[in-house]
């Protein structure tokens, strides 16, 4: 896009160039070194594209990550996860589940450093009250998450 915007600025700098530039040798001259230039605006990031960026550094544009949001969507990512957790479990006939996860979430980079699962308040309204409740959880936990049983903690 702003590959776009640059030759757009270019042009509209080369018919103001071409209004104000007066007439005769001066104006020829004037208009090739413009020529040169927008073409070298227009090559140059074809090239850069071609040759691994190594013009990135006439084209160095500095990145600022926005580590507020990041952590924002991270933590709503989180809280969805959570949420899927519960609707699964009570799928399987198991309420009264608190899980919170606790790490950060970027992208498809998943860094979960604990999954609590409190199980205080827990009710079993399947007929199969006599399954191993932390099993079922264990699974579906690393099902939906792909974490390691070990950062699973019961309370």
């Amino acid at each position: 896009m702003s590959y776009i915007i640059s030759i757009i600025g270019v042009v509209f700098l080369g018919v103001m160039i071409d209004v104000i530039a007066p007439e005769g040798k001066m104006n020829n001259f004037i208009k090739s070194i413009f020529a040169v230039f927008l073409l070298f605006v227009m090559v140059c990031p074809i090239v850069d594209f071609f040759t691994n960026n190594r013009l990135s550094g006439f084209f160095n544009t500095k990145l600022n990550v926005d580590e507020e949001y990041l952590e924002q969507t991270s933590e709503l990512r989180i809280d969805n996860y959570e949420l899927l957790i519960i609707s699964e479990l009570e799928k399987k006939g198991i309420y009264g589940v608190k899980v919170e996860i606790e790490g950060k979430i970027v992208g498809e980079n998943k860094n979960i450093k604990k999954v609590m699962v409190d199980t205080s308040n827990l009710v079993l309204t399947n007929a199969d009250e006599h399954i191993n409740k932390y099993k079922v959880i264990t699974e579906l936990i690393y099902d939906i998450l792909k974490v390691k049983s070990e950062v699973i903690i019961y309370e």
